[in-house]
């Protein structure tokens, strides 16, 4: 069975896509580092998507998608986890790797989160 996305809002920074499976992928935005107000912008829309349960999440970063010190920070504490269950990242580059690889297994995020190339 194919998953077929049911929805879609765009919020410049990322575009969310709900399939019919409850996934929501994410399409992170290239040359882009994001900042908390730009979480907080994603969070507040996911509120809506949350209505009985909390969601998973698949985020597809670009290969020049980043995020600031301060904003990570800010994702490890978990500010989300009363709307996400877990979440995927999708990397592409070495520094992304590296990043993923000291916030999984160094800052050990509230929220569920894994890495994965494909």
């Amino acid at each position: 069975m194919h998953s077929k996305i049911i929805s879609e809002k765009d919020l410049g920074h990322t575009v969310f896509l709900l399939r019919n499976d409850g996934i929501v992928l994410a399409r992170c935005a290239d040359n882009f580092t994001y900042e908390i107000e730009h979480f907080l912008e994603n969070f507040e829309y996911l509120r809506t998507l949350a209505t009985q349960d909390r969601l998973l999440i698949i985020n597809c970063c670009e290969p020049y998608t980043n995020i600031s010190a301060v904003a990570r920070e800010f994702l490890r504490k978990g500010a989300h986890s009363d709307i996400i269950k877990a979440e995927a990242y999708v990397i592409h580059s070495l520094a992304q790797k590296l990043m993923a690889q000291f916030f999984v297994t160094i800052s050990k995020p509230v929220v569920r989160a894994n890495f994965f190339t494909d």
